[in-house]
């Protein structure tokens, strides 16, 4: 099975060399709808826009999410680990999310959903004054419910605001309730202002308070930018030829540790070539009948099992597929499927940093793994 192969390959260790391969000009995906603004969305709903997280053994509120993106990354603060919790989307489905980064000075924390047409919010990019009136939006823990709270600011934020260091909270004369963790607070027009806190601080006082749009707009926009420019960075990596069925790049300093087999029976191991990184980049294509959905293969490969969570669907080199995250004994092991000509293409990238942790380098372990599979290019086969 090349679950199994693959993330064998992940943890092995081999020493022969390739041939070197010719350089070729990369090749980048399709943008996705991630890599719009976020926030200008035209407001939708609010019921639409902000999700429930819940327990998934009893269904107790957690909090809330809110939508940032179409295709399903939310922001959330009530979230202090992804093991045990769902998402609830409008239409009812129960879906696990992925942390996808998280910032320590906030709580701030990314997730992605496999969901796609989700109703993205409108932040509120405004200045805003003391004594405006504002709606917290999140679940009533008590009833399971989507709830609503009305009042005033009673301190509005900078209009800028530095990631990585504390804003100052949109504070309010709502007294916010353990369900609204994770919600928005939004103006009377159903525009964002910014993102609820817990109701309780560590000292157990209440907090009635939303880290500002300002913050959050600019923290996705970092974690974004740095994806991009490895991107940009990957164009002087070198290339990695698979069998004639794909090429790809990998990171400058790294090094092909393995690469054998045909075009329906290929593997490779790409390591750093310092032993110290716990990194490990992995390519698998075995002939295999393309399934007509590919989260259909993922759902059912990985659906039940506790240690992999569901991405959603991708496209790289114009080939359709899936991403899922794998939890190993404490590594992050990401894996990309893609399916073509009766292939069935496999790229991870194991990490030893582990999940859920704010690392600058488990950070920078994604971009290069995104900036690897969007330099995927299909072989082109001669005509006759």
């Amino acid at each position: 099975m090349l679950t199994g192969l693959l993330l064998a390959g992940c943890l092995g260790t081999t020493t022969d060399p390739p041939t070197p391969t010719p350089t070729i000009s990369p090749t980048h995906a399709v943008p996705t709808p991630t890599e719009a603004p976020i926030g200008e969305a035209e407001p939708a709903p609010l019921e639409e826009s902000i999700l429930m997280l819940r327990r998934a053994r009893d269904g107790a509120v957690l909090g809330a999410a809110v939508t940032v993106t179409a295709d399903g990354f939310l922001l959330t603060t009530a979230a202090t680990g992804t093991d045990g919790v769902e998402v609830v989307t409008p239409d009812g489905t129960a879906l696990r999310p992925v942390e996808v980064a998280r910032d320590d000075a906030t709580g701030l924390t990314l997730l992605k959903i496999p969901a796609t047409g989700l109703a993205p919010v409108r932040l509120h990019r405004d200045a805003s004054s003391t004594g405006d009136s504002v709606i917290a939006v999140g679940f009533d823990a008590a009833r399971g419910a989507f709830a609503q709270a009305g009042g005033h600011l009673t301190e509005p934020a900078a209009a800028a605001a530095t990631p990585g260091t504390e804003p100052a909270l949109l504070q309010t004369d709502i007294p916010l309730v353990a369900g609204f963790a994770g919600g928005a607070l939004a103006d009377p027009a159903g525009t964002v202002l910014g993102i609820l806190v817990p109701a309780m601080d560590s000292n157990g006082s209440r907090v009635s308070g939303a880290l500002p749009a300002a913050y959050l707009a600019e923290w996705f926009e970092q974690w974004r930018a740095a994806q991009r420019a490895a991107v940009d960075e990957s164009a002087g990596w070198p290339v990695l030829d698979a069998a004639g069925a794909l090429t790809l790049r990998y990171p400058e300093g790294w090094s092909v540790a393995q690469a054998s087999g045909g075009d329906r029976d290929y593997r490779a191991e790409i390591v750093p070539n310092d032993p110290d990184v716990p990194l490990r980049l992995s390519v698998a294509i075995e002939g295999a009948a393309n399934p007509g959905d590919p989260m259909d293969f993922a759902r059912e490969e990985f659906g039940e099992r506790r240690d992999a969570t569901i991405w959603g669907t991708v496209e790289y080199g114009g080939m359709p597929g899936v991403r899922v995250v794998l939890n190993q004994e404490g590594a992050r092991v990401d894996v990309v499927y893609l399916f073509h000509d009766n292939r069935r293409i496999a790229l991870s990238l194991t990490s030893g940093y582990g999940p859920g942790v704010d690392d600058p380098r488990a950070d920078r372990a994604e971009a290069l793994f995104e900036a690897v599979l969007r330099s995927i290019a299909r072989t082109q086969r001669p005509v006759g």
